[in-house]
């Protein structure tokens, strides 16, 4: 029966070694005081609707984690390129080369640079695993979604002392734009 609510079962289905990577002194100094020069990078309300929705959907079906490249613009605004998750087992995610590739390449077409991967977590916290430690490119960041809290973070994983170690990047979420409220015309003069 846990394996349909993976969102109430998820304190039991957290293996401790997922979460041993932060818990770390030295990985928690270097995430709290690394602070990035650069402005945050933004995700607009509308990437990170279209991501839960992907993410819930393919949770309910089979398990399985969506995933594809994130890209940004100039302005550090994000964008998600989804891609066919490649992987044959329920809580794991593989891109093949020429997927991303092509999305390089899109990327580059509209003015945009393909900055790193995203995934889901089905019934985890938006942190790197250590399987997504181990399998991470130094080259790309890594955007995490949490399907059952709703968050997405933002890592890159730097080498210290010879041990991959995830440092979270500020991540602006925009929140839903109000509709102006439509007011009736009451004037029958």
């Amino acid at each position: 029966m846990s394996g349909l609510y993976p969102c109430a079962a998820r304190r039991r289905a957290i293996s401790r070694m997922e979460t041993d990577a932060l818990r770390t002194p030295l990985i928690r100094r270097l995430a709290e005081t690394k602070k990035m020069k650069k402005k945050n990078f933004i995700l607009p309300y509308n990437e990170r609707r279209r991501f839960h929705e992907r993410a819930y959907r393919a949770q309910q079906n089979d398990q399985s984690e969506v995933c594809g490249a994130v890209v940004a613009s100039a302005d550090n605004r994000l964008r998600l390129q989804f891609m066919s998750n490649q992987s044959t087992s329920i809580w794991s995610f593989e891109i093949s080369e020429s997927d991303l590739k092509e999305a390089r390449k899109k990327a580059s077409e509209s003015h945009e640079t393909l900055i790193g991967l995203f995934h889901s977590h089905i019934a985890s916290e938006g942190i790197l695993s250590q399987r997504d430690l181990e399998n991470a490119r130094m080259t790309h960041l890594q955007l995490v979604y949490d399907i059952c809290g709703r968050d997405v973070r933002l890592w890159k994983v730097k080498k210290v002392n010879g041990q991959k170690v995830p440092i979270e990047l500020p991540l602006v979420t925009e929140p839903r734009m109000k509709q102006p409220s439509r007011t009736l015309d009451t004037d029958r003069g």
